[in-house]
């Protein structure tokens, strides 16, 4: 499960790993991060990771503006994802989870 408090900004690193052997980025790699409230629906946040040589991984950024519009937990329940892209290649690295959206009550948003 990935959690965030509406209004907030989070910042993750992804770091793939396949399971017979390490993960060498080449150029053009994309990470592809859905949330859905459904998941057969449309996506409520969508975005494609760069890689960061510098930290050696994707950076996942959310911002304050991406869980704004969002129902906050239990009164709704998301789902997220995360493939990477390299070559003609699709990787899932994280599969379909709970995606909770949490209350934050002293936000100053």
């Amino acid at each position: 499960m990935i959690a965030i408090e509406k209004g907030t900004s989070a910042v993750f690193i992804i770091v793939p790993e396949y399971t017979d052997a390490p993960y060498s980025y080449s150029s053009g790699d994309e990470v592809h991060f859905a949330v859905k409230e459904d998941p057969e629906g449309e996506a409520v946040i969508e975005k494609t990771l760069e890689y960061d040589g510098m930290r050696e991984g994707f950076i996942l950024s959310l911002t304050p503006e991406d869980t704004a519009g969002l129902t906050a937990y239990p009164d709704a329940r998301y789902w997220c994802d995360m493939g990477l892209k390299t070559g003609n290649n699709y990787y899932m690295i994280v599969p379909c989870q709970e995606f909770r959206v949490e209350r934050a009550i002293s936000n100053l948003g």
